[in-house]
């Protein structure tokens, strides 16, 4: 695991990650959105971009150094009803070791 994994899943262990509020630009912004379509959220955190997204329509797919914030989104959409993905794969980005 890389020092940035490690830092990062510490923070959302601690609840010191991100706030669930999306982002105030993509919200403000909303209107230049298409009508769904895909999104990559990379750098997803608990995923608050993300599904926010998907409760707009879009099929989401999201990455983050930290698998801790992954399952935290991953749970969210569970609990909301709605998808994330968040490959496996694409999950290990960043931990010093070959896919």
């Amino acid at each position: 695991m890389s020092d940035a994994a490690a830092y990062w899943d510490e923070r959302y262990r601690e609840g010191r990650g991100m706030p669930d509020e999306p982002s105030a630009l993509l919200v403000e912004n909303q209107a230049l959105l298409p009508a769904g379509g895909r999104a990559l959220d990379l750098g997803m955190g608990s995923g608050r971009n993300a599904l926010y997204l998907a409760a707009r329509g879009f099929r989401v797919t999201g990455v983050d150094v930290s698998s801790v914030a992954v399952a935290l989104c991953q749970e969210k959409a569970a609990r909301l009803g709605m998808a994330v993905a968040a490959p496996a794969r694409l999950r290990r980005l960043g931990r010093n070791h070959a896919p």
